[in-house]
């Protein structure tokens, strides 16, 4: 389980990101236009005017593309989680071994043990 914690967070990672980079850009751009920290191109770093709309429009899209990727990277997740256990379960129920089921009390058993064949012999 702990696998899988792991897995969510780091498939939780990229769309949060958006969101709080897109919230960061939407309120607050960078102050002063520079080659490091920004959506830098060629159009949005001509003026102070064009960096801030430049950032809004990214920040507004970069936020609402991350509120929508939020619940589609976790409904993939939800499918694939214990997965790999369950597949192992039944690799087991298939070669024989039918011990992985304490549901099933009658698999515990010796084979033809309480059964009618068994206690007529």
């Amino acid at each position: 389980m702990l696998f899988w914690i792991f897995m969510l967070l780091f498939v939780l990672m990229i769309p949060l990101t958006m969101i709080y980079f897109g919230r960061r850009f939407f309120k607050s751009p960078p102050k002063s236009i520079n080659a490091t920290f920004g959506y830098r191109s060629t159009m949005s770093m001509k003026n102070q005017e064009t960096w801030k709309l430049a950032h809004r429009v990214c920040g507004r899209y970069w936020f609402v593309c991350g509120l929508i990727l939020l619940p589609l990277s976790v409904l993939p997740m939800l499918f694939v989680i214990n997965r790999d256990r369950a597949r192992h379960r039944d690799d087991r129920v298939h070669r024989g071994d039918h011990r992985v089921h304490p549901a099933r009390p009658d698999a515990l058993r010796a084979p033809g043990h309480g059964t009618r064949a068994a206690e007529k012999v």
